[in-house]
C-alpha cells in the first residue's frame, strides 16, 4: 500500500522541505520518522464524516467578503480592551470567525482551503483557518502545499507539529457547525486554582467573588443551544455583572468553541478577576501554544509594568524619549537609545517605546538585538517582533531569538 502512494507522498513533502531549507535548517533522520507518522495521520483523515461540497463560484463570493479587513489579533494594554462581543463587530474577529465556521462546515479541497486562508493578511489568522479546516479536506494527500501560505517558519512548523499530534474531525468538535451546545464541558482534566484562602493581588473592581453555588447556578442557566454570538453575549453578561475568580473565568471560557474568542475573553476579564496572581492557570483552556504564549505575555506585560524589577518613572522616561528624538542623525539616535538601554533600568514597555522611535526598520532590528541582554524577561522577547513591518525583518528576529 505504501508503494502505491509513494509518488503522491514525496511530492508534497517538498513544500515543507523548501521552507525548512530556506531558513537554514536541515532535516534529521528523526524527521523522516515523523513524516511517516504524519502519513498515517493524513490517511486517517480520508475517513472523516462527509460534508457538503461547495462550488468555486460560491467560494469566490465568500472570499471577496473576507478580503480587505484587519485580522491581526489586538494588542491592547490590560484594562483598555473592548469587550469581546460579536454584535455589530467589524474588526478583527467577525470575518475570521465566519471563515472558521465556513471551513469547518464544508468539505474543501486543499486549494480551496488555501484560498480561504490567503484572503486574510495575518499569518496567525491563516494558521487558525488551516488548523480548523485540516480535518475536513477531501484531498489530504496534498496537505503539504498549505505551508506555502506562510513566510514565517515558526508558524509553518507550529502547524506541522499540530498536524502530527492531532487527528481531528471538525464535525466531532462540540459547539462548531450547527450542532449547538449539549451540556457543560468536561472539567475533570483541568486544575482550577483555589481562591477561598487567596491573599495575593486583588482587582480594584472585584474584592468579594461570587460563591460557588451561585456561580454554578448561573453556569447551568446559560443556554448553550444557541449560536456563537448569543453564547458570547450571555457569558459577557456574567463577566460584567459578577465578581469572578480565575476558576470561574476558565469554566466560562471553555464554553466558547473558538480559541480566538477564549483568548480575547480571558484578556478582557483579567483586570476584573479576584485572584489575579492565579490567572496564569487560565492558559490551560487554550490548546494552541501560540495563544497560551499570547496570554502569558499579556499577563507578564501587566505585572511587569505594575511591579516589575525595572522601570524609570514617567517624567524621567519622557526626558529620555525626547533626548533620543532630538538627535539630528539616525546613527546618533540609535547610539543614544543604546546608551539609555545600557545605563538605565528600563521596563520592556519602555524598551519597546525606544524601538518605535527609530525611523528605519534596520535600526529597529539593531536596537532590539542590542537590548536583548537587558530585557527583564527575555522569554517574552518575541513580542518585539510586532514592531517590525517587513516579514524578512520578523524572520531575522525569530532566527536571532532561536540562536539565544
Amino acid at each position: 500500500m505504501l508503494g502505491t502512494k509513494s509518488h503522491a507522498w514525496h511530492a508534497p513533502c517538498k513544500g515543507l522541505r523548501r521552507i525548512i531549507k530556506q531558513n537554514g535548517l536541515v532535516m534529521q533522520q528523526r524527521s523522516f520518522f515523523l513524516l511517516a507518522v504524519l502519513f498515517f495521520g493524513i490517511s486517517t483523515l480520508s475517513q472523516a464524516q462527509e460534508k457538503a461540497r461547495v462550488s468555486e463560484q460560491e467560494l469566490q463570493q465568500q472570499v471577496q467578503q473576507w478580503r480587505g479587513a484587519p485580522t491581526q489579533p489586538g494588542t491592547s494594554r490590560p484594562g483598555t480592551a473592548n469587550a469581546p462581543t460579536r454584535t455589530g463587530r467589524t474588526r478583527p474577529y467577525q470575518r475570521l470567525n465566519q471563515a472558521l465556521r465556513y471551513v469547518g462546515t464544508y468539505a474543501l479541497t486543499v486549494d480551496q482551503l488555501v484560498m480561504v486562508a490567503e484572503s486574510f493578511p495575518s499569518e496567525e489568522a491563516r494558521f487558525e483557518i488551516l488548523r480548523t479546516g485540516y480535518g475536513g479536506v477531501v484531498d489530504p494527500e496534498n496537505w503539504f502545499y498549505v505551508y506555502d501560505v506562510f513566510s514565517r517558519l515558526s508558524l509553518a512548523m507550529l502547524l506541522y507539529d499540530y498536524v502530527l499530534h492531532h487527528e481531528v474531525v471538525f464535525a466531532d468538535v462540540p459547539g462548531h457547525g450547527t450542532g449547538g451546545y449539549q451540556g457543560l464541558p468536561d472539567y475533570s482534566g483541568y486544575s482550577f486554582p483555589v481562591y477561598q484562602s487567596y491573599s495575593g493581588t486583588v482587582s480594584n473592581v472585584c474584592t468579594t467573588p461570587i460563591s460557588e453555588p451561585d456561580f454554578n447556578y448561573l453556569l447551568e442557566r446559560i443556554d448553550r443551544n444557541v449560536d456563537d454570538d448569543q453564547l458570547l453575549a450571555q457569558i459577557n453578561q456574567i463577566l460584567q455583572t459578577q465578581c469572578l475568580a480565575t476558576s470561574h473565568m476558565m469554566k466560562l471560557a471553555l464554553l466558547l468553541p473558538l480559541e480566538l474568542d477564549r483568548l480575547q475573553f480571558l484578556k478582557f476579564g483579567f483586570d476584573r478577576v479576584f485572584d489575579m496572581d492565579n490567572y496564569e492557570a487560565a492558559q490551560q483552556v487554550l490548546d494552541h501554544a501560540y495563544y497560551r504564549e499570547d496570554l502569558l505575555g499579556y499577563l507578564h506585560q501587566y505585572f511587569g509594568s505594575v511591579q516589575g524589577p525595572c522601570e524609570v518613572d514617567g517624567a524621567y522616561f519622557s526626558q529620555i524619549r525626547q533626548d533620543v528624538v532630538n538627535q539630528t542623525y539616525r546613527d546618533r539616535m540609535l547610539s543614544k537609545a543604546k546608551q539609555y538601554v545600557q545605563n538605565e533600568c528600563l521596563s520592556m514597555d519602555q524598551q519597546r517605546t525606544l524601538v518605535t522611535l527609530m525611523t528605519f526598520e534596520s535600526d529597529k532590528l539593531l536596537l532590539m538585538k542590542f537590548m536583548y541582554p537587558y530585557m527583564t524577561d527575555p522569554r517574552r522577547a518575541h513580542i518585539f517582533g510586532n514592531l517590525l513591518t517587513y516579514s524578512s525583518s520578523q524572520r531575522e528576529w525569530d532566527d536571532f531569538l532561536a540562536g539565544q
